[in-house]
């Protein structure tokens, strides 16, 4: 076992380990959803970059202490060190990615008992909020598609029967 070495080096943000496998973070906050939404790819500094980490205070500074950041890399098998891109598919560059606070509200949204019906009042009603602020039809509906991504993949199973139309309130928005 003196032999053994681990070989750390700095991170360089290739997104290998958050691919690989969802930190408990991102297990807990997104338990559905694959990729983890918290990870970007950031075309200014080219490299991913996880939003919690980014998050302000003690919410952020909780998150890189559970994190590791800046303990650096030590998975010797990971050639994409080498070549940091991006990779897997890319979402519209037309949004703004949601805010990882409110990510976390529509989670808690996602996991209560409110029905479909409801749900798509709020958002038909989001939608025209939008319209009158001056978004476009296509702005409005990758908004709401994006909202409508992280309610569905947070939302308990539990209540499947009782939320029904929900899972095509996309399609009619």
């Amino acid at each position: 076992m003196d032999d053994f070495k681990l070989n750390i080096r700095k991170c360089v943000g290739c997104g290998f380990c958050c691919m690989q496998a969802k930190c408990g973070a991102g297990q807990r906050i997104y338990p559905a959803a694959n990729p983890c939404p918290a990870l970007f790819w950031s075309e200014s500094e080219k490299r991913y970059i996880c939003d919690l980490m980014t998050l302000p205070g003690k919410i952020g500074e909780g998150y890189r202490e559970e994190l590791y950041a800046g303990a650096g890399c030590c998975s010797n098998l990971n050639d994409w060190r080498l070549d940091v891109k991006e990779r897997g598919p890319k979402k519209d560059l037309l949004l703004i990615k949601i805010d990882p606070i409110f990510q976390m509200f529509l989670k808690a949204m996602g996991i209560e008992m409110i029905s479909g019906d409801t749900i798509y009042l709020i958002l038909d009603n989001l939608k025209n909020e939008l319209k009158k602020k001056g978004s476009s039809d296509h702005e409005a509906k990758e908004i709401l598609k994006e909202i409508v991504y992280h309610i569905k993949n947070n939302k308990s199973t539990m209540f499947d029967s009782f939320i029904g139309e929900f899972t095509q309130c996309d399609e009619k928005l």
